[in-house]
């Protein structure tokens, strides 16, 4: 189609071709404009002027769709599958046309040839509202597979002094684009004395994006406690990871930080903030912050509490989030200027 598009784009009169792209683009015009028969009927002579091209059909079969007109849909896919079928995007749009006509056997087969030519990924396709009644068939239900969110953790050091830390290094595998959110979960969940949080986002694809997220923490009670296990949850779905032991260690005279200053719940930076403008001044999760990029610095260096998260991708820093006191006036600066203000 592109080929086509491309000279028919450089000689309007390129005979049949520049037929079939003025009808496409009347086509689409009309779609725009909510009339989805006018537009069929415009794909329809796009398909007849340049026949070669199983785009147009598709074009066609849709349009038809939003008319109401699904047998008909149904049938202009069938017939161009018999001229190309290989052709994915019909392949894909027969087997949603047939889910939602109710024909389950169908869309299976269709989604079982795209599955084995590798042309569709099943997580997309339950993803996709055409195939939701799949899910109510025992024999087609894997065929569309929730987005299952993946969640491991393991401690760097099980032994450690009271008043050290140690960090908890979570790896999770999740659907892209979804939030993120760290529970603890159990019936009296420890309290955890976090001091950092680090994101990583190490890989991110179409369908999966996997992330590293470092949790250190100070131990400050002494002897064996178990801190977990967590509830880790993106979109509709969820997984209980394991729980750890930490060993803590106290030394006479050593002592530790018991007054509670610190405590936080497991925050994922990028589920806090997606995109932030840097520099910033916000409150959330009952608490004000200071989000910084390079360069950036927070005045006076005593307004921030020591608690901060950090998130990177691919190992590299993209901004920093200190959470600073409520009770002083906070000012961000980017190198000799100053940029923000907070009461």
């Amino acid at each position: 189609m592109l080929i086509w598009l491309a000279l028919a784009c450089s000689d309007p009169d390129f005979g049949h071709l520049g037929h079939a792209l003025d009808a496409y683009d009347e086509g689409r015009a009309a779609l725009s404009t909510g009339a989805p028969m006018v537009a069929a009927e415009a794909f329809a002579r796009a398909a007849a002027a340049d026949p070669g091209s199983y785009t147009l059909v598709a074009w066609e079969a849709r349009a038809l769709r939003q008319a109401g007109q699904e047998g008909t849909a149904l049938n202009r896919l069938n017939a161009g599958l018999k001229r190309f079928p290989d052709a994915s995007v019909l392949r894909y749009d027969r087997a949603a046309l047939r889910a939602k006509m109710g024909d389950i056997s169908g869309a299976s087969d269709d989604l079982r040839w795209l599955y084995a030519n590798e042309l569709a990924n099943p997580i997309s396709v339950g993803e996709d509202p055409d195939f939701i009644s799949l899910r109510t068939d025992a024999t087609a239900r894997t065929l569309v597979p929730p987005a299952q969110v993946e969640a491991s953790v393991e401690v760097n050091s099980p032994t450690v002094l009271v008043g050290e830390s140690y960090a908890l290094d979570f790896r999770i595998t999740s659907r892209t684009g979804v939030p993120l959110v760290i529970k603890a979960a159990g019936d009296d969940p420890a309290l955890m004395h976090v001091i950092r949080i680090v994101e990583d986002l190490i890989a991110e694809g179409d369908i999966w994006s996997q992330r590293r997220i470092s949790v250190e923490v100070r131990a400050t009670t002494p002897g064996k406690i178990a801190v977990g296990p967590w509830m880790v949850e993106s979109a509709s779905t969820s997984v209980l990871t394991e729980r750890v032991i930490i060993d803590a260690v106290d030394i006479q005279g050593r002592g530790g930080d018991s007054a509670g200053q610190g405590y936080m719940p497991l925050l994922v930076p990028s589920t806090l903030w997606s995109s932030p403008s840097l520099p910033l001044i916000a409150e959330q999760a009952g608490s004000r912050w200071a989000l910084l990029g390079p360069g950036h610095i927070v005045r006076p260096d005593g307004a921030k509490t020591g608690l901060h998260v950090e998130y990177r991708e691919g190992g590299q820093p993209q901004w920093v989030a200190w959470q600073v006191s409520s009770a002083s006036e906070v000012e961000l600066w980017d190198g000799v200027d100053r940029v923000s203000t907070g009461g």
